[in-house]
């Protein structure tokens, strides 16, 4: 789908199925996988002490 614009129109669209001769197929398309992040080891205590949440800065 594309937009051509000609002097003699303000707008002239084009649209609808193109056809080609390669075969295409979406099923052999896989998004490319996002970068891998190691997890950060944490001690469990951070998580059970909840008293950092009502410190102020």
């Amino acid at each position: 789908v594309s937009e051509v614009i000609d002097p003699t129109f303000e707008r002239l669209s084009l649209n609808g199925w193109f056809h080609s001769d390669r075969e295409i197929s979406l099923l052999d398309y896989a998004d490319p996988r996002p970068p891998v992040q190691q997890q950060v080891p944490n001690e469990v205590r951070e998580f059970e002490d909840f008293n950092h949440l009502t410190k102020s800065n």
